[in-house]
């Protein structure tokens, strides 16, 4: 019997709606949920969904003997990358000074890294997608708003704010 397969979860906090997948080391997705905003856009009811689809996946995933070992999530906004705190959010009206990362790692019981979503979706294209055959690139989302992400080398680049 081989051991278990170590998973992470990554999650999108978009305009309009919360996904989340767990994915292997090799970015093969394994499982995937999708829910909406909560009508009025409450910080606390946003937490709720998410802690309640990563504890859903987390239950997916040791029923198939995976073990999810920590938590990324993209948000739209300005984000403290050390402390994961969103400091405001162009979607979340209501958001100041949110520490998103404290307040999962709570709910979650795991490790949790918070970035930008924009900077989160350029990684993801030159890990798996797209960019993958090149060092550097410029990756441009549009949704609900319009981000952007740059990738310099193969880093992220997060600019003098972090930004």
């Amino acid at each position: 019997m081989t051991g278990r397969q170590e998973v992470v979860i990554g999650i999108d906090l978009g305009g309009s709606a919360i996904r989340a997948g767990a994915v292997t080391k090799e970015g093969q997705l394994r499982n995937f949920r999708r829910v909406e905003i909560p009508k009025g856009r409450r910080k606390d009811l946003i937490i709720v969904c998410i802690t309640d689809m990563v504890r859903e996946l987390i239950l997916l995933e040791g029923d198939r003997n995976h073990k999810v070992v920590a938590a990324g999530i993209g948000s739209p906004g300005i984000i403290k990358m050390a402390k994961g705190i969103v400091v405001t959010s162009p979607n979340f009206p209501g958001w100041k000074d949110v520490p998103l990362k404290s307040l999962l790692e709570r709910s979650v019981k795991l490790p949790v890294s918070v970035n930008n979503d924009a900077n989160s979706a350029a990684y993801g294209e030159k890990w798996r997608g797209a960019g993958r055959k090149v060092s550097s690139l410029v990756c441009l989302t549009l949704g609900t708003g319009i981000g952007g992400g740059i990738i310099l080398d193969g880093n992220v680049w997060y600019g003098t704010q972090g930004m």
